[in-house]
């Protein structure tokens, strides 16, 4: 399959829509100066998420110590909250998509395994489960890893 049809694809599959992609498109509504559209293309920008191609359909691919409620938002904003989810540091996904441009670093793939298997809230399992771990990201500062210890050890 093309690209070009992929792309026809997801469209009809987006809008609900079977008809011609190209008619729909030109009644698709379209802000470009729309403040919530900007903030939410900066969230996603700055947290790496992209669109990703996988076996034929199309995901969005998100960091998964950086996949939190403010870029799943943003994905409902820019309507692309249809579309699943996959994590770039998973198994399966191509060397192509993990080319990291962002702070921090990946969670142990055990940590991400629970991620996914709590899909609507994955950060709390993400959350609660490095808090137990005891996990430091090289993007965190020292001190800052270093207080949240001695707090978790003063609970």
């Amino acid at each position: 399959m093309d690209l070009l049809e992929l792309a026809k694809r997801t469209l009809a599959e987006i809008t609900g829509k079977s008809e011609d992609p190209e008619n729909v498109v030109t009644r698709l509504p379209f802000y470009p100066d729309d403040s919530n559209l900007v903030r939410a293309r900066f969230v996603l920008n700055g947290a790496g998420v992209r669109k990703i191609v996988l076996d034929g359909a199309l995901v969005i691919g998100v960091w998964s110590d950086l996949d939190s409620p403010d870029i799943r938002a943003a994905l409902r904003v820019l309507g692309a909250d249809r579309l699943p989810v996959h994590y770039l540091d998973a198994n399966g996904i191509p060397v192509l998509y993990r080319l990291r441009q962002v702070e921090g670093e990946p969670v142990p793939m055990r940590v991400l395994a629970e991620m996914e298997r709590h899909p609507a809230e994955p950060w709390t399992a993400r959350d609660r489960m490095l808090t137990e771990i005891g996990w430091c990201s090289k993007g965190v500062a020292e001190a800052e890893w270093k207080a949240r210890t001695l707090n978790r050890l003063f609970q």
